[in-house]
């Protein structure tokens, strides 16, 4: 496997496409198509136990690229380095919950 290329196809606020272009084993050229983010690859994800009840918190949340809702922990791309601070700063965004 080699990677020869990749080329930005379209560069938003949050996101690129990308095409890579590559040889397999076979020396066969191939093309990959990618998504990354553009600002950050660190995030947090909160799994929160609610104390005595023993219940977990999800929240529900409407995703457009599906035009549905979708249930899950809190979670959030990460603005500082306290992972910590963050994680709580996402769960009391998303739920209330401190």
């Amino acid at each position: 496997m080699k990677k020869l290329e990749e080329k930005i196809l379209y560069e938003g606020k949050w996101i690129s496409f990308k095409e890579i272009s590559y040889l397999n084993n076979e020396e066969k050229l191939l093309k990959w198509e990618a998504v990354e983010r553009t600002n950050t690859t660190k995030a947090v994800v909160i799994v929160a136990k609610l104390v005595p009840t023993e219940r977990y918190v999800f929240i529900k949340q409407y995703r457009p690229a599906i035009d549905n809702y979708v249930i899950g922990f809190p979670a959030g791309l990460l603005e500082q380095e306290d992972v910590e601070a963050e994680a709580k700063r996402e769960l009391k965004e998303e739920t209330g919950y401190v």
